[in-house]
């Protein structure tokens, strides 16, 4: 029973095989889909099919047939009447042959040089390959900044394992920057591509910023295997480089602290006449423009226009921004392209580890005017939280960590930002003095109450008092005196 039953499932499987056989044909299945030629060819002669020479040679010998290719390939047809041979991209086959003399047929085995051989050809041929295209303008200026996008495309088939070892070498100079680098990665001068397949389409995409005027050749070269055969294009482009119409000079506040005002200018200088059509910003979600005084301008030569703008910043750390200057010149727009980079810090609260007695104390002092909420440290074992801590306040946890120690807190500031850092504290004595921040004219006063000290502190007072009387009232008796005796003086002169 189970050997009837697996030769039911083998010849259920024939069937859908032949089945879906019959429905996909099997041209379907090749890569040879692209049919070059189908016809009569004299043999020796010469075929120009797509600005491409084949050679067909008939060998009597052996009654076979030789096809050369483009690219030094070549096909033997076997001495049958009909057969078919695949080399490379190419499948050709053989499906009649004549042999005639003065106009008239005569049998293959007639040896006679002047027979004429035809033979009836199909030749077919794989229209797999890769292309490569790539936008790029033949006349750019000194710091603009231009993107390019390089497209690797597959043609052809659908084939998974045709096309291989895939790489590809866009080359510049040191005279261009390079940035904003998509799809390849960026060694030296050279973006570059390597994969063994690829996808129907592949994109290469990256900006460009030329340094100075100059005449480039930028040289592209991709390379892959086909058939296991290695294919190479090789395509180059002419690149003119000119001077910019203009200088352009930027200047910034460098630092600030969280939510503070950037302050910065951008200053053009006409080198010719051109026209300023647009500055924008390419901002960080932190980061907002507040205000800038930008409007188009005609700048005529030597003409100079400073455009001032601010931002304000909510989140630590340095930050990028780019901005773009659209202008026209010589009836073309163009993009110039750059980057200043700002820092925003803030001044956190302190923490202290206090030895009061018999007690430790951690101690969060916050002397700035900023707020700082969702407050969490972390040391060893043991962990302390505070929702919030306002400006010019402190708070104090009770510990029982005596030595040094490290700990890890974290925050957020009043912009939502969390800051996660860490510190490793000192134990120290408590001073005995009061912590006094000031504020422009105004001052706290943090005292920690110790009555004893509050009785030095009485006893020393009221012994000052007692001196400041006695050489008070010793004084006063001295002047008394000192008035008798000028008084009898006087009386004895």
């Amino acid at each position: 029973m189970l050997e009837e039953e697996s030769h039911k499932h083998s010849f259920y499987f024939f069937l859908s095989f032949l089945f879906f056989l019959i429905i996909f044909p099997s041209n379907v299945f090749s890569i040879y889909d692209q049919v070059i030629y189908d016809g009569w060819v004299l043999s020796g002669s010469y075929l120009n099919l797509s600005n491409e020479q084949y050679r067909v040679i008939y060998v009597k010998n052996t009654n076979s047939t030789v096809v050369y290719f483009p690219g030094g390939i070549s096909a033997v047809i076997s001495p049958t009447n009909k057969s078919c041979s695949k080399e490379w991209l190419y499948s050709v086959c053989q499906t009649n042959q004549k042999f005639e003399r003065a106009g008239y047929d005569v049998l293959p085995t007639v040896n006679d040089p002047n027979i004429n051989v035809s033979l009836y050809l199909q030749i077919n041929s794989s229209n797999v390959s890769l292309s490569i295209e790539k936008n790029i303008s033949n006349i750019l200026y000194v710091g603009d900044s231009i993107e390019i996008e390089t497209i690797i495309k597959k043609k052809g088939s659908n084939s998974l394992y045709e096309i291989s070892n895939i790489s590809f070498v866009d080359l510049f100079s040191s005279d261009f920057d390079i940035f904003i680098v998509k799809g390849c990665n960026l060694r030296n001068e050279k973006l570059v591509f390597a994969s063994e397949k690829i996808s129907n389409i592949h994109k290469c995409v990256f900006k460009i910023s030329p340094k100075k005027s100059l005449n480039f050749t930028n040289n592209i070269t991709l390379k892959y295997d086909l058939f296991g055969k290695e294919e190479i294009i090789q395509k180059s482009y002419n690149i003119e480089v000119l001077d910019l119409p203009f200088t352009i000079k930027k200047s910034i506040e460098k630092t600030k602290k969280i939510g503070e005002v950037f302050q910065g200018n951008i200053s053009i200088k006409a080198l010719n006449n051109f026209i300023v059509k647009n500055i924008s910003f390419d901002l960080p979600g932190s980061v907002k423009l507040i205000n800038s005084t930008f409007e188009v301008n005609n700048l005529e030569l030597d003409n100079s226009k400073i455009y001032q703008f601010t931002f304000n910043n909510t989140k630590t750390g340095n930050l990028s921004i780019n901005y773009s200057v659209l202008y026209t010149y010589s009836n073309k727009d163009f993009i110039y392209d750059s980057t200043f980079l700002i820092k925003s810090i803030e001044i956190p609260f302190m923490i202290q580890l206090l030895n009061r007695e018999n007690i430790s104390i951690l101690r969060l002092n916050n002397p700035t005017e900023n707020s700082f909420s969702n407050i969490l440290i972390i040391s060893n074992n043991d962990s302390f939280e505070l929702d919030h801590l306002g400006p010019n306040k402190f708070h104090e946890f009770e510990t029982y960590l005596k030595n040094i120690t490290k700990i890890n807190y974290s925050y957020n500031t009043i912009y939502g930002e969390k800051i996660n850092r860490y510190l490793d504290l000192v134990a120290k004595k408590e001073e005995n003095s009061p912590v006094v921040s000031f504020k422009k004219n105004k001052f706290n006063l943090d005292i920690k109450i110790n009555f004893d000290i509050l009785i030095y502190i009485g006893v020393g007072i009221l012994g000052a008092l007692i001196i400041f009387k006695l050489s008070t009232f010793f004084k006063s008796k001295k002047s008394k005196l000192d008035k008798e005796i000028e008084k009898i003086r006087k009386k004895k002169l």
